[in-house]
């Protein structure tokens, strides 16, 4: 995974690099250092998730997930985790 390929996902979620930070329980920071590089050092637990933030992203009512995603993270981070694996999964994605 690229760091081209994790800002487009994010950007189609409409979702910050703080809130998207947030959701995967990581400094918005690294999301920075990760989408500047062509090929960023991410461990396997966050590629997973990273997989499914792309999964999500492509499909057509991302822009709606992602304002859901956003508003369920300001609440509870790990309930926004749970929605996002779950309509990862419900939608065939998840990889």
């Amino acid at each position: 995974m690229n760091g081209r390929t994790i800002e487009r996902a994010r950007r189609r979620l409409g979702l910050s690099k703080s809130s998207l930070g947030r959701i995967l329980g990581i400094n918005p920071s690294t999301i920075y250092r990760w989408e500047a590089k062509r090929k960023p050092a991410i461990d396997p637990f966050h590629e997973k998730l990273l997989m499914m933030v792309v999964d999500v992203a492509a499909l057509p009512r991302a822009t709606d997930l992602g304002m859901e995603l956003e508003r369920v993270a300001a609440e509870d981070p790990l309930r926004a985790l749970y929605y996002l694996l779950g309509v990862a999964l419900d939608d065939g994605g998840g990889s």
